[in-house]
Parts: C-alpha cells; structure tokens; sequence
C-alpha cells in the first residue's frame, strides 16, 4: 500500500481531473441517444459518452522498478604470492583506509621470495654479459683468417682455371708429335703383315677383309651403343614432358575447387573425379550454391569457418550471397554471358583435361618400350657380328705355326692398337684445337672466374672431351663458389654484428628483468593492503593459515556508495539509459522519495518461464543521517521518456482503423467525425499531431463504452507500451 501512495503522489492535478472525469462519465453518465446521420449531417451524444476539451501539456511516460539495495563497491583482498600468514591487524567491522595494512605473510615465506629476488639480480647480470658479447662478436685474429681464406680460394679460382684451360691448348709440337706416331704406327703394321704372310699360306687378302670387317663390325657396335643411348634419353624426355603435363593438369584441377569451395590444393586428391571428391566430403553444390535457400540459413556470414566440413564458409557465403555474378552448379549450354558461371561444368573440364593427360602418357609408355626394345636388339646383334668375324678370323689364320704365327698376330693387334691410339690422340688434339676456337679461349684468362660455357656443346663433341671438360668447368664453378662463401664470411665479420642474435640477447635480458620486477613486486606484496577505504566485513583466515594467490584473506566494503538492483522487461529495456535520473521509495522511509540514477543496464537478458528481463542498477542518494543497508527493498519510478507542450487526447476517444484513426468533434452542437493524425502513447494519453486544435470539444467514451478502435489496440498503433507517470507496472 506504501508503494502504490507513493507513486500515486507524483500523478499531476490535472491528470487526476480527467480521471475524474473518465470514470464520473462512465458512472453517472449523460443522455441522450447515438445515431449516424447519413449524408455527413453529425451524431448526437450517446449515454455513455462525455465532451472533453483538447489540451495541450507534456507528454511523459515512466516505468516502475522494484528491487533491493547492495553495496556495489565490494572488494576481496588477496597476498599475490602463496605463503603462511604471520600477522594479521585489522578485525571485522574495523573501518580501513585504501593502502591500509591488513596482514602479513611469514618470515619464512619473506626469506624465499628475498632469495628468488636475489637469483633473478644474478639472471640479469648474466644476460647483460651475454648482450654484450653478441654486440662484439670478432676479434681480430678471426678478421685475419678470414681475410686469408678469401686469398686461399682466389688462388683456387685461378688453378681452376689454368687446368681447363690446359684440356684445350695445343701446340705445333704437339700436333707434330702425334702425326708422326700415327705414320709410325701405319708402316709397323705393314711390316708385321707382311712376315705374317710369309709364315702363312692363307690369303692375305681374305685376312686383311675379316680385319676390316671386325674394324667394321667394332665401329657398328660403338654406333648401336651409342644410339641406344640416344634413344633412352629421347624417350626419357618425351616421358617427363607428359609427366610434367599431367602435373599441371592436376594443378589446374584443383584451382576450381579452391576458387569456388575454398579447399586447399593440397586436400584435393587429384586422382578421384569431382563426384567422387564431393561424395566423400558431403559437399551437395546445389545445396551450397542455391542463394534462396542458402539466404532462409545463412542471413549473415558464419563468424567462424566450421573445420568439420571440407569446404570454407566463408567462401561459399561470399560466391552464394555477395556475388555480382550469376553462379550455377550446372548449365545444359556452354554460357554466352560474362559474368555466368558453371562450377561443375569447370570442374567437369578441369577433370577432363587430367584425364587426357595421363591418358597422352600411357600412350607414350608403348612406343618408348618398343624404340628401347629396339635398340637393345641393334646392340646385341652387333656384339654378335662381331664375335662370328672374330671367330672366322681365328679359324682362317690356324694352324701354320702356331707360336711364330701368334707372336705375329699379337704383335699386329698391338701394332693396330698403337694406330688407333695415336689416331685417337691426334683426333683428340685436333678436336680440343676446334673447340678452342668455339668457345673463345683467346679471352679467357686465369683468375677470371668465369671458365667455358658448357651450353655450347653439340652432338658432335666426343664422350672423354666432354666429360673432362665439364668435370673441369664444374673444378671452376666449385672454386668461385668457394671464392663467394669466404668473401660473404669476411663481410660478416668485418660487418656490424648479428642483429637477429642481438635480438635474442636483448630478449633475453628483458625477460630475466621482467623476472626481477615480478620478483620485487611478490617480496612487496608480503604486506596485504587495503583495496579501498570502507570496512571489513569478514575475515576469513587465521595466523598460521596456508594461503596461495587466490585465497580470499578479508572482504571490505564501501558503505558510502549503494545502488538499487531490479530488472526491467524487454518492452522498455531499449528507453533505459545510464546516467538516467529516478525517484526511489522504500518501506524503510515510508513518505520519502530518494535521488537516484543509473548506473548500468546490462546486455544479457535473463529468461524465466518466457519472460525475458534485463538487469538494471541505480545508484542511490542516502538522505543525512541515515545509513542504508544491504537487502532494504525499493521502487524506483524511472522516467523514459518527454514530450513537452503537445495537444492530447485520452486513448478512450480515437475511433476508426488503426491505419486511418477518427474523432467526434462537436461543431456548433454537431458531432461530426474527423481524421486525425496520432504520435506517441502512453496506454493513457495519445499525441494529436494534426487535425484538431487546442481547446475543441471531442467525444469521449465512458469506461463502459464501446470504441471501433478500442484501447488495448491502440497500443501497437501509437507507441511501444509506455505507461503513464506514476501508473506503470512496475518490476518483475
């Protein structure tokens, strides 16, 4: 009852005269009778029904809050490192000061955190030397070895150097020298031929034949050997191009489902078709890609990418709901348009072309194995050609004596080979003079670093020259390598120091005084101090206790700073704003109203059996001498809303539609109804923004009448639920 007298005492005079009048006309009532007079003539005054003037006042709605007082400035102490407590002095319901001592950990406790402290000192002096040392790396005697390693490696540069150039200089001497071994070699095999003839009644002319044919049959076996060669390494090729294509075949294979689907390249098996791959992820493209449907799920984009599915939210919601372009799963047409686009048909394609690349190199894989084939059996058949000349060769020259005859025979084989020995020594110099010239050796000299340019060789360039040249280029490539290496390590040492390693020190040495301070800061939080000023309402450990970080020591409150906690609904959460002022009454101080104002509106709703509230905080004025406590109850009246000097009618007056509201106004005797246009409600009063003026005389309808428009009604047409000043609901 002292809650309702209370809010009943801020409701204004003239607000109650119309009360009056409402619920006077309702009882006691006028006559007369109600008609509609066709043609727009008027209506007369029915018995329930009262003339009321338009005024013009302040529009102001307000809700009640119920709830109860806390203190909101409440704080728990607690030591910051664990420990034993060695002294308490402060008690419960002692009044502290913020900074005021409340307790004390041990000695114990004090003599270790002093020796960590200590430890950490030493720490940061060690990382200090350690910063130091990484800013001078190098002395002096590493700068010399290093200057003396590139000196080493330039020398190496240029023996390189003059070795390859040595592969391919020639001289007249040289070329002299080789001539005359091949003409020696040619009259010694004519002179061993000939006592050869002489031992034997054979045909010289049929041995000499076999000789040329086994000369023959020697030269066909290098040639099989060597295109055997050629043909593997052809094939070779042939079979990496087709290997690379179907790599990039793959390669764009994925790019379709990174693109549209978000999935990494490398979790698409590039050996399963697109039905397969979106069969084992679960991806339906119809599904994801269909914007009607995917726009009644997915209103916003997800927040986070979900990692049970394959494919990436964030994508699919892009191309399905952001997308200028027209996107499709499937087109039964190749689209004209460009800006349509047909995911399966591109992967469809995509997959396609991986297909017909592996499909190219298995084609290939038959005809390498024929041409190698082939190649084997042109090596064989010239071994074989030449074992049955050699063997027709050893059955035409037996028996004649035989030792003599062999002496012979050996002395001409070595004879032939010194001739194609020394054959083979001036085709080498001859060849090693050619390419001289090719390769620009005039220009080349030692120490350069540069060597030859193997690019330049061809087919026709021998095996053992190639090879030695190429060993002897890479000798050079090698020492330049070498030559950079200890140049880039005498500029590292010669250079500033290693930043990255600075870096690392300095990090170092800021973690150890990191340590340090943390250490300082435990040794002080040894004495436990007052939060705030107030006073201890509990204590909550004894001397000799075992506390760690979160142990809660003692509770102090503020006594000078309380606030009323209530609740209000959903309907008026949105008209609640901090720094709000409200009128608070309570039981305890029956008859009077205290200053309050907001101070928080929370942002969380609670929600019981449907009902869904917010929690709302107003900070109360305590009158002098008077000391509020903890759980007092309270109504807080909070007003939401003002409109100021507006024209109003009571909500019992509209009549009409919601969409085209009316009012019988009385013009010289007549009633006539009229269209208004209405504002703002407070389930009392109604807001006429235009169609009538200030002072004429409406019909009202009494609290037993009946309306078109009706009062509950009008509360979803004119406003959002607000109540009158000092008639609301109140709290849940």
């Amino acid at each position: 009852m002292t809650r309702v007298l209370g809010a009943l005492k801020l409701v204004r005079p003239w607000q109650w005269l119309v009360l009056f009048i409402v619920f006077g006309g309702g009882a006691g009532a006028t006559y007369g009778t109600y008609q509609f007079v066709v043609g727009g003539e008027g209506e007369a005054l029915a018995q329930d029904q009262q003339l009321i003037p338009v005024q013009r006042d302040d529009l102001v709605t307000s809700i009640s809050i119920n709830g109860s007082l806390a203190f909101p400035n409440t704080e728990t102490a607690a030591f910051e490192t664990q420990g034993a407590v060695g002294e308490l002095t402060v008690a419960e319901g002692q009044v502290v000061t913020a900074g005021q001592p409340l307790a004390r950990l041990d000695d114990d406790t004090v003599a270790s955190l002093e020796e960590a402290l200590a430890r950490a000192r030493v720490d940061v002096s060690a990382a200090a030397e350690s910063l130091t040392d990484a800013m001078t790396p190098h002395s002096q005697l590493e700068l010399d070895q290093a200057v003396a390693k590139v000196t080493n490696a330039n020398e190496a540069v240029r023996v390189a150097e003059e070795k390859l150039l040595d592969l391919l200089q020639t001289t007249e001497h040289q070329l002299a020298t080789a001539e005359s071994a091949v003409a020696d070699a040619v009259l010694k095999i004519s002179t061993i031929e000939d006592d050869i003839a002489s031992l034997t009644s054979h045909d010289l002319r049929e041995v000499d034949d076999l000789m040329f044919q086994i000369q023959t049959a020697q030269v066909a076996l290098e040639n099989a050997r060597r295109d055997q060669l050629l043909t593997e390494q052809e094939w070779a090729d042939k079979i990496d191009d087709a290997t690379e294509d179907v790599d990039a075949a793959v390669e764009d294979y994925r790019l379709p489902f990174e693109r549209w689907l978000g999935i990494l390249p490398e979790d698409v098996d590039g050996t399963m078709s697109p039905e397969d791959l979106l069969a084992r992820w679960g991806a339906d493209l119809d599904a994801l890609f269909d914007r009607s449907a995917m726009d009644l799920s997915l209103p916003s984009p997800p927040l986070i990418d979900d990692p049970a599915t394959a494919w990436n939210e964030h994508t699919v919601y892009a191309f399905a709901h952001l997308s200028p372009y027209d996107i499709r799963t499937e087109c039964e047409e190749p689209p004209t348009e460009a800006n349509v686009f047909c995911i399966a048909d591109e992967l469809s394609d995509a997959w396609e072309n991986v297909v017909d690349a592996r499909s190219a190199l298995r084609d290939l894989e038959t005809p390498a194995a024929s041409a190698l084939s082939k190649a084997e059996d042109a090596v064989a058949k010239a071994e074989e050609s030449l074992s049955d000349t050699r063997d027709k060769l050893s059955d035409l020259l037996e028996p004649p004596d035989a030792l003599a005859l062999d002496s012979k025979q050996k002395e001409l084989a070595a004879a032939r080979t010194a001739l194609a020995e020394a054959e083979a020594d001036l085709a080498a110099l001859l060849e090693r003079q050619a390419w001289a010239q090719v390769l620009g050796l005039d220009d080349l000299r030692p120490g350069s670093g540069r060597g030859i340019d193997t690019t330049l060789f061809t087919e026709e360039v021998s095996e053992s020259l190639r090879t030695d040249l190429v060993s002897a280029q890479m000798d050079v490539e090698d020492a330049v390598l070498a030559l950079r290496e200890a140049e880039e390590a005498r500029e590292s040492i010669a250079g500033p120091p290693d930043p990255l390693l600075v870096a690392l020190r300095e990090a170092e040495l800021a973690t150890a005084r990191a340590a340090a301070e943390t250490a300082e800061e435990r040794l002080e939080g040894v004495i436990l101090a007052s939060p705030i000023d107030g006073v201890v309402t509990d204590v909550a450990v004894e001397v000799g206790d075992a506390v760690s970080r979160n142990t809660v020591v003692a509770t102090v409150v503020d006594p000078s700073a309380i606030e009323m906690n209530g609740a209000v609904d959903e309907i008026d959460v949105l008209y609640v704003q901090a720094g709000a002022l409200a009128n608070v009454i309570m039981d305890a101080l029956p008859g009077q109203i205290l200053t309050g104002a907001v101070s928080y509106v929370a942002t969380e709703a609670v929600s019981q059996q449907g009902v869904v509230t917010y929690e709302v905080g107003i900070r109360v004025e305590a009158p002098p001498g008077v000391e509020l406590r903890s759980g007092l109850t309270a109504v807080a009246e909070l007003v939401l809303r003002s409109e100021p000097d507006v024209l109003l009618v009571p909500l019992q007056a509209l009549r009409g539609s919601f969409t085209q509201p009316t009012v019988l106004v009385s013009e010289d005797g007549v009633l006539r109804e009229r269209v208004v246009t209405t504002g703002s409600s407070d389930d009392f009063w109604v807001v006429v923004d235009g169609g009538l003026s200030e002072g004429e005389l409406i019909v009202m309808e009494g609290v037993g009448g009946s309306s078109e428009f009706g009062f509950a009604g009008f509360r979803a047409f004119g406003g959002p639920g607000l109540r009158p000043l000092g008639i609301g609901r109140g709290g849940p």
